[in-house]
Parts: structure tokens; sequence; C-alpha cells
């Protein structure tokens, strides 16, 4: 409040202030399933400027996750569609909390979404000298396999 004081009395003014405040609605959890190991998924997900100002952002995540972009300029409304890679080099569960840090140049905040994925070894991985001499062409001999099945087919 801001007080006046005149000779014939005192005025009282109310005062108050907007600061432009940073706030992005993050993507939610990004989720990948099962991949085998040394392969690639992408997933796509959307960063949003919902404040009246606008937003410069950057964030960080960890292998096996990518994130592209990896910053930017948001004006307000506006949004920007990330292309999450996850690329798994062993098997087993991956997760990453995906630091968002956005900035108005008055007010900074950090906040993060999830990833997470699981890989596991293929099953069958074949390789010889056969498919370098024949292209196209692969022979893979699994020697006498015993079976259950009585049928002579």
């Amino acid at each position: 409040t801001l007080q006046l004081v005149t000779p014939t009395g005192c005025v009282r003014i109310p005062v108050h202030a907007d600061v432009a405040q940073a706030a992005l609605t993050l993507p939610p959890p990004v989720t990948f399933g099962l991949l085998a190991v040394g392969t690639t998924a992408t997933r796509s997900a959307t960063l949003h400027n919902r404040s009246k100002v606008p937003s410069t952002w950057r964030l960080q995540s960890t292998a096996p996750f990518t994130i592209s972009p990896t910053s930017g300029h948001l004006e307000p409304g506006q949004s920007v569609a990330l292309q999450v890679t996850f690329s798994p080099q062993q098997a087993g569960s991956s997760a990453c909390a995906v630091a968002v840090q956005h900035d108005t140049g008055q007010d900074t905040r950090t906040a993060s979404f999830d990833l997470q994925g699981y890989a596991q070894y293929p099953h069958v991985v074949a390789r010889g000298p056969t498919a370098s001499t024949i292209p196209g062409l692969f022979t893979l001999d699994f020697g006498s396999v015993p079976s259950n099945n009585n049928n002579n087919n």
C-alpha cells in the first residue's frame, strides 16, 4: 500500500504487481516397453509454454536415453516437439528423470519428467561365412533336436 499524505488528510493507494513466472507443461512419463539390446526406438513428447511471457528452456537426460532438441525458446502459448530415443546397450530396466530448466529472465524453475524402458538380449543371433559368401542366403543348422512330438511328420 502506498500512503500519500496531504495537508487535508491521508490517502492510501493499494499497489499490486505481477511477476512473470516460468510455467511449462511437461510431457507425461514416456515409456518404451521391451526392446532388444542394440536396437533403437523413438517416441514423441511435447513441452508447452503456458505462461504469459517468453521462456528459454534446456533439458538433460542420461544414457541410454537421448532427447532432441535439448534447448530452445518458447513464446507464450507455443509448444515444441521433442524426439525421445531409447538405445539400450545392455539388458535390464532403464529409467531417467529428465531435468528441465526454464527461465523467463525474471524467474527460473526446474522440473522433471520420467523416461522408462526395458531391454533384453535377442534370443537368436546368427552369424557365419554363408552370409558373406552368398548375399541373401543364410543357413542355420540346429543339428539333431529331440522332440516330444510322436507324429512322424
